[in-house]
């Protein structure tokens, strides 16, 4: 389950991807009712071990 700021929460899926985590995110709507398309984050770990996010899709 991934929650976002303004308290949506959707299921995503995730998978390992060497030492990252691939995440993938169906279409949404926010609290407000705008639509976000499905996109896919690459989650991993920076110089400091801090968790980062990249979008791939």
């Amino acid at each position: 389950m991934v929650e976002f700021g303004d308290g949506v929460t959707v299921i995503a899926e995730w998978q390992a991807y060497g030492d990252a985590i691939r995440l993938s995110v169906p279409d949404y709507r926010t609290a407000k009712g705008t639509l976000v398309s499905a996109r896919t984050w690459e989650l991993a770990r920076d110089k400091h071990g801090l968790w980062r996010s990249k979008r791939l899709s």
